[in-house]
């Protein structure tokens, strides 16, 4: 019983000797973990499984599905070696989209790709189909007659966007590149607008005279807020004694603000007298009789302060003058020695306003003595006024955004606050990659996501060579070369 006790006993502690080994070796794997996941492991009941990354979408090409690729697909080799050969006869070459015109213009549709395509009578069509950089455009239901939707999604205050403006969507297509491989994007569509539209641009396809909300700003880079409370400040009007009424379109300080620049204007007027005198009356036969006998205007031509003088005098500021001593004395009674002090357009300025005050009745006012009868001291105003103001660096009814569709698909977008008026098609333009054109807007640079890109320009032999963009997003065009040839 004892030896069975012992083979029992050596059994059990076999078992025993085999589950401890099985539990050390356990151990020992679990420990070879992180501390995080050993934490995962003895906590078992409370552990938070890790969430699974989301997908990566699949990037949107918007070209047609059939559309040829000579990458893919070798044309014949008469289309791949011989180039098709057309003539153009302007005298000058101009290859840049922003000013080609005439001839030119079918080397710059043969390269280039505008925001819409267009149908026969002109309306502005997008599509995969349809050579357009916009995919589909549209004037949303959730900002039509919403002012306070539509300001705060181009962060405006302006309470005029509901009556005359609307929202325009355009939509553009993803996936799509120009001739240099580099992809057509939202800041392209916008700053080929606004290159347009800039005042420094002076080429055949202005767009600044569009219904676009800003873009006159823009153009004379005047704020649209200074456009507002100009207009209030000059219907409201300023009192003789300096006092200014109170307008609902602007605020006392905005009112304020305008009409400090008063002052500033008035110089600009009083010049505006001075050179007026100086051009219309330069004559020995006005200079002797209203200012002194001593003198010919070749000598006072020669001399600013002679000048202004000469202005006092013609316009009647002037009491007398001295020419030995070059003393003058203005109605007032003020007195001038040009020896020591030049006396200059302020000076003029000064008796005018001491005359009439902020008196600007045409009659009894300082608009009595404009020089130019076209322009009332006002426009002087208003021209300091704006002239102070700070640079308008984009326009403000234009925005860039993303459009989410049902499918997930995103897409960039343009937002455009377009007059209700303002025919569509009117706002049409070729879009250029504004990396390459941005501080370059006159050379003679051509690239584009037209169907061509410039391969070389012969001058000597009078030919511009084109190859095939074969990544044109209608597909590959046929022909690889074409040679326009001057004529």
């Amino acid at each position: 019983m004892f030896h069975r006790f012992k083979i029992f006993y050596r059994l059990g502690l076999s078992v025993l000797l085999i589950a401890a080994a099985l539990s050390v070796c356990a151990c020992k794997k679990d420990t070879e973990l992180t501390d995080n996941v050993l934490v995962n492991i003895t906590n078992e009941a409370t552990a938070t499984p890790s969430p699974s990354p989301s997908p990566t979408p699949t990037p949107v090409i918007d070209m047609p599905k059939e559309r040829f690729d000579a990458l893919q697909t070798k044309r014949s080799e008469e289309d791949e070696t011989v180039p098709e050969i057309k003539n153009f006869s302007d005298e000058v070459l101009v290859l840049n989209p922003f000013y080609a015109e005439r001839e030119s213009a079918l080397i710059r549709d043969m390269t280039q790709t505008a925001l819409f395509a267009v149908d026969d009578e002109g309306n502005p069509k997008a599509g995969v189909d349809l050579p357009s950089i916009a995919y589909e455009y549209s004037f949303p239901d959730e900002y039509s007659g919403k002012e306070d939707a539509s300001a705060a999604l181009f962060g405006l205050t302006d309470t005029g966007i509901r009556d005359n403006y609307r929202v325009l969507r355009v939509v553009l297509k993803q996936g799509i590149s120009f001739a240099d491989s580099s992809p057509v994007t939202a800041d392209d569509v916008i700053y080929s607008l606004e290159t347009l539209s800039s005042a420094e641009y002076n080429g055949p396809f202005n767009l600044y005279d569009q219904g676009i909300y800003g873009i006159k700003s823009y153009h004379e880079q005047i704020p649209v807020d200074c456009y507002r409370i100009a207009k209030a400040a000059l219907e409201a009007g300023i009192n003789p004694d300096g006092s200014i009424n109170a307008s609902a379109e602007a605020t006392t300080a905005e009112l304020k603000a305008f009409w400090s620049y008063f002052d500033e204007a008035g110089v600009v007027f009083a010049q505006d007298i001075i050179d007026y005198v100086n051009e219309h009356y330069g004559q020995n036969a006005y200079v002797q009789p209203f200012l002194s006998n001593s003198l010919t205007y070749a000598k006072v031509a020669a001399d600013e302060s002679l000048k202004v003088a000469y202005a006092f005098a013609i316009w009647g500021y002037m009491k007398d003058y001295d020419n030995e001593t070059r003393i003058m004395t203005d109605v007032i009674g003020n007195k001038y020695d040009l020896n020591k002090n030049g006396l200059t357009a302020k000076e003029l300025f000064n008796v005018i306003f001491e005359y009439y005050g902020y008196d600007l009745d045409n009659q009894t006012g300082i608009n009595y003595e404009c020089p130019y009868g076209d322009k009332p001291f006002e426009k002087y105003v208003e021209e300091a006024y704006f002239n102070s103001s700070a640079a308008v660096d984009h326009i403000p009814g234009i925005k860039k955004d993303v459009y989410k569709y049902p499918d997930g698909a995103v897409r960039e977008c343009v937002y455009i606050l377009i007059g209700n008026e303002q025919p569509l098609q009117d706002i049409n333009f070729f879009v250029v990659p504004k990396k390459v054109y941005e501080g370059h807007e006159r050379e003679n640079i051509l690239i584009g996501a037209g169907q061509y890109q410039l391969e070389s320009v012969d001058e000597s032999a009078g030919i511009v060579h084109l190859v095939a963009n074969d990544h044109y997003m209608l597909g590959s065009p046929v022909k690889k070369y074409i040679d326009f040839v001057w004529k």
